[in-house]
């Protein structure tokens, strides 16, 4: 029987420690499960530490092993504070992952019709109206929202009858972010004449999850049958399709980079110069720190930031190794047995560097080695571009081209750990 490890974010709020205490009953009894709660501090309040200080004594007093994370939030341009601090929790949540974790949050049907409206006013399609899914497969694990069908009602009137004991982050309060100003200024109206909006909104919700699982599958497979992967996307996928159908198909490729997505007047005017250019025109689209362009008839991106400053251990293998924010490499477990095991002192030397120049490679699909600059044109990877491609080495042995190969013996390393050579 698998090894399920539950972590569940703790903010020592109403929402996580009703959940904390309902799954430390839950597993009593489960041997082959482990809890293990986090706390993420943000330093955003003067009582954070007062609050980690909460959450330990909640944790010894149940028997429950705690980790805190400190992460600082810095939005980007056009980013709200909000986003950037959501980022920046689940970015340390992240880091405490592997294939067998459940990452459980203690967000309620309240949130969920926060959530749709928020979105509803930003304008969002089928995919942000779905909202919040209650299972969600991640890069790494899964994330768990078992408190959908339940609000915040029904589980302050759970937490009471329990005595359980919680903190307030006053910020909750402040009308200047959207959320507060949703919850506390509009919905209390919607409700006076909707008592079960928020039922309603769930039930809008998980249609429009559907709709947009089925547009998505159809994207997918039309996107495999052109050719596309992570690093290219053919400019034929979006021959003899209508504009709905191109937006499709280049939202559903660009999902890969788990970014925010650029905005639907962008994406269109982006198609159009796209698609219209003569072969002497380059037209680019920027957002998120990502560019996209056209090079040898097909739709390539890069990183306006550079991944490698300095070669990198990745001394925590098979811990997710953070790059920056739109880069982190995966190690996830595998059934089959490993063709490679990895002893202590190879996982020390487990080290990320940019190419300089010269050598061979032999891609674990291919018969024999190749020169390394013949491969990345093979890959059509432009001149300025191949100095951003982390490659990864075990001492002196090169054993992946981050995003592109992993070498041929090593596609499954340290005792069944399949690595996963890519970025995101």
């Amino acid at each position: 029987m698998t090894q399920l490890d539950y972590l569940l974010a703790f903010s020592g709020g109403l929402d996580s420690t009703a959940l904390l205490y309902l799954f430390a009953q839950a597993l009593k009894n489960e041997p082959q499960a482990t809890l293990t709660a986090i706390h993420i501090h943000h330093g955003l309040q003067k009582t954070a530490d007062q609050w980690v200080g909460h959450c330990q004594r909640i944790c010894d007093q149940w028997r429950i092993p705690l980790k805190v994370g400190y992460v600082q939030a810095h939005a980007k341009l056009g980013e709200s504070p909000e986003a950037a601090a959501r980022t920046a929790r689940y970015h340390a949540l992240e880091q405490h992952m592997t294939a067998n974790s459940i990452l459980v949050t203690g967000h309620h049907q309240d949130d969920q019709a926060e959530t749709f409206l928020l979105q509803l006013l930003r304008g969002a399609g089928s995919k942000g109206l779905s909202a919040m899914a209650e299972w969600k497969k991640l890069r790494i694990g899964w994330h768990y929202r078992p408190l959908l069908r339940y609000s915040r009602q029904q589980l302050t009137h759970f937490a009471h009858s329990q005595h359980l004991k919680w903190i307030e982050d006053p910020s909750n309060q402040s009308r200047a972010f959207a959320r507060n100003a949703l919850r506390h200024d509009v919905l209390p109206t919607i409700a006076q004449h909707w008592p079960s909006f928020a039922k309603t909104i769930r039930r809008s919700a998980g249609l429009l999850a559907d709709s947009h699982a089925l547009l998505r599958q159809f994207a997918q497979e039309q996107l495999t049958q052109a050719g596309a992967d992570a690093n290219h996307l053919p400019l034929s996928v979006f021959e003899s399709h209508s504009l709905p159908r191109q937006t499709l198909l280049l939202r559903t490729w660009l999902e890969h980079f788990n970014q925010p997505l650029p905005a639907q007047a962008k994406l269109t005017q982006f198609l159009h110069d796209l698609l219209s250019a003569q072969p002497d025109r380059h037209p680019k689209l920027n957002w998120a720190g990502i560019t996209l362009y056209r090079y040898q008839e097909a739709l390539r991106w890069h990183t306006s930031t550079t991944i490698l400053k300095a070669p990198i251990h990745w001394s925590q293998f098979p811990k997710p190794l953070i790059l920056n924010d739109q880069h982190r490499l995966l190690a996830t477990y595998s059934s089959k047995s490993g063709l490679r095991t990895l002893t202590v002192a190879e996982i020390a030397q487990l080290t990320l560097r940019t190419w300089h120049h010269g050598g061979r490679f032999h891609p674990a699909d291919r018969t024999h080695s190749q020169r390394i600059k013949k491969l990345l044109q093979e890959w059509r990877i432009p001149m300025e571009l191949r100095q951003q491609i982390p490659f990864l080495y075990c001492g002196e042995v090169l054993i992946a081209i981050i995003g592109y190969g992993i070498a041929n013996g090593w596609q499954t390393i340290g005792e069944g750990w399949q690595l996963h050579s890519e970025l995101f």
